[in-house]
């Protein structure tokens, strides 16, 4: 598909490019648990996080937070289940490859790609005596993610290419469910 030549390889397209980025990230985080726990009636966990971040190369400054909500009822004869909701927002800052556009110019001004996320689910441990001696685990989450300031990309064989703009937007839904376990 390439026109041969034996001194040097001949490619019909053909993109140089020359760029110099300094840039400098400051992130952190902060996360806690607070457990209550009613003696053998249930448990209650709450995780509760925040991330910050700023980015100087396109003077993005984010505060995310997230939260999980577990409820595990403890009651005799009850099963061994446990319920869990969660939220929160969530910013993917840009690599270097998002950052270039199609036509090797870098976009300083590309901004995170964000989402914010719902979470519901159960996690169920049981036996199968006939199968295994140890305890399996059903989990079962169905969830929902909205996204914006999304970074389109383009699919050609292997090659990806990104365009560089936050010019898509979107969402994921779904149900996911496992079992674990030792046959």
């Amino acid at each position: 598909s390439l026109p041969f030549d034996a001194n040097s390889v001949q490619l019909v397209n053909v993109l140089k490019t020359t760029n110099n980025l300094l840039s400098n990230r400051f992130e952190g985080f902060v996360q806690n648990t607070f457990t209550i726990r009613d003696e053998n009636r249930r448990e209650m966990q709450i995780t509760a996080g925040v991330r910050a971040a700023y980015w100087d190369l396109n003077d993005e400054f984010y505060i995310t937070p997230r939260v999980q909500f577990l409820y595990k009822p403890l009651a005799a004869g009850k099963k061994d289940i446990s319920y869990r909701l969660a939220a929160g927002l969530y910013y993917q800052s840009p690599f270097y490859r998002e950052l270039r556009r199609t036509d090797g110019s870098i976009n300083e001004n590309l901004l995170s790609q964000k989402s914010m996320h719902i979470l519901g689910g159960f996690t169920l441990d049981f036996n199968m005596k006939r199968v295994s001696k140890k305890k399996f685990r059903l989990i079962a989450e169905a969830y929902y993610k909205r996204l914006w300031d999304v970074v389109s990309y383009d699919v050609d064989n292997v090659r990806i290419r990104y365009s560089g703009e936050n010019d898509a937007s979107g969402y994921v839904a779904g149900l996911d469910m496992r079992v674990n376990g030792e046959f």
